[in-house]
């Protein structure tokens, strides 16, 4: 069983990061799986269950590592202070890599509620469902299906362009153009791009459009003069 970092006496601790320092790789492995503890320590208040543990540890691990490499006993400070740092960085980068795969898959399973949703709604009722009544046959907020069907579905019709022989110069300027739109509506507020959308692309009026955000045709109005304002200056540059 390898000794703990805390078991070495200081005068073991010094010559361990002499040799350490000298390259002896035997020194560097003892430094580093002496301190596994303190990366055990970490990762156990940060992860939610046993698998995320194992995830976050690997994580602590590497940043260990790095802090066993990169530490000077003539920093004045322990070792275990310099290290948690590090520790922490690699753990909590990781937390967010694995709270992005999450985000991802949850958004993937709500759009197709949605999808599924807007099919049995239009063909109970005849006509396209507004955002609210998807909402409320899912169970989500008005707000929250329209970041979902803003965002996704603009990445999907992306990624769904095929690009042949043919049509490569076409579809190239159909790209272009698109990440062009997409690049400028970044600087409107959600709710005027939504706007914009509906009414230049999909071709609701601003009635329809007020219906469905909840809002006043005059509130709607206002929103996308604003809009256009912006665009229009951005255009101008």
């Amino acid at each position: 069983m390898e000794k703990c970092y805390g078991d070495f006496s200081d005068a073991e601790k010094q010559i361990l990061w002499l040799k350490c320092k000298d390259g002896d790789g035997k020194a560097r492995e003892k430094l580093i799986d002496g301190n596994y503890p303190l990366v055990g320590a970490v990762a156990g208040k940060l992860s939610f269950n046993n698998d995320e543990y194992d995830e976050l540890f690997q994580s602590g691990v590497l940043g260990l590592i790095k802090a066993v490499d990169g530490f000077d006993q003539n920093l004045g400070v322990a070792f275990s202070t310099y290290a948690l740092s590090f520790i922490h960085g690699e753990i909590m980068r990781q937390k967010e890599r694995i709270r992005g795969v999450k985000r991802q898959r949850n958004t993937e399973v709500l759009f197709s509620k949605i999808k599924a949703a807007e099919k049995e709604l239009r063909e109970g009722s005849g006509y396209e469902p507004s955002f609210g009544e998807v909402a409320a046959k899912i169970g989500e907020s008005t707000e929250n299906i329209i970041w979902i069907m803003e965002n996704y579905k603009e990445n999907i019709a992306l990624d769904e362009i095929c690009i042949t022989d043919e049509n490569a110069i076409n579809n190239y300027e159909i790209v272009e153009n698109r990440l062009f739109i997409k690049a400028i509506l970044k600087e409107v507020t959600a709710k005027e791009r939504i706007i914009l959308l509906e009414h230049y692309i999909n071709g609701k009026t601003q009635k329809v459009i007020a219906q469905e955000l909840g809002l006043s045709q005059t509130q709607i109005s206002r929103l996308e003069k604003a809009a256009l304002k912006k665009l229009k200056k951005i255009t101008q540059m």
